[in-house]
């Protein structure tokens, strides 16, 4: 007969997503001017308010992780998706910390997907077979079960007007393919420690 195991499990190393909502985002005066895609809208005047908010919200995020830095942001563009548009998987590499914001969007649109950094134990100790559809990282319903909150290969977000999320630059993420005709207006920024 062997001893109960009194197993604790601590967490120590998680992935983070900062999530946000802008109260009093004016959704239509942004959608107005970006009818199409604009680089370095960090530079320009019409979108002052807007990054003063994401950058305090990107402070308040590297702050609760107690890095030393004040950051501020290094580029931005805009990205208008259309149907069947899609980003593939990617990370901000020379960035410290990335965020989005949804300009204008239906919650029924196509999420971001985040990929675990953790993810990569070629060991297969889940049993995955091939037509698993656990396949790049990706989940359905026949796989879902055979993980929980530790072993997760990756998570996703539904679009939301007016939402930030911000995450590590290294954090590997993906847009799935969009499948409907509505609009859908993000701007993505990368911030680096201030000078």
């Amino acid at each position: 007969m062997y001893d109960t195991i009194e197993l604790r499990i601590d967490e120590w190393f998680p992935t983070t997503i900062g999530v946000c909502e802008y109260k009093n985002f004016n959704e239509k005066f942004y959608t107005s001017l970006l009818k199409n895609d604009i680089r370095d809208l960090h530079l320009n005047p019409d979108f002052e308010n807007l990054n003063i908010w994401v950058t305090n919200a990107v402070n308040q995020y590297a702050k609760e992780h107690k890095f030393v830095y004040t950051y501020e942001i290094a580029e931005s563009f805009s990205v208008n998706y259309y149907k069947g548009q899609y980003q593939s998987v990617h990370g901000h590499n020379g960035y410290h910390i990335s965020a989005v914001f949804y300009v204008n969007c239906e919650s029924e649109d196509a999420p971001i997907s985040f990929r675990s950094p953790y993810f990569v134990d070629s060991a297969n100790p889940y049993g995955n077979k091939i037509h698993d559809g656990s396949i790049n990282g990706t989940l359905n319903e026949r796989n879902a079960e055979r993980y929980n909150k530790y072993t997760f290969p990756s998570c996703y977000y539904l679009p939301k007007t007016g939402r930030l999320l911000i995450f590590r630059s290294y954090v590997q993420h993906e847009v799935l393919q969009k499948q409907n005709d509505s609009q859908r207006i993000v701007i993505s920024y990368n911030f680096n420690p201030k000078e």
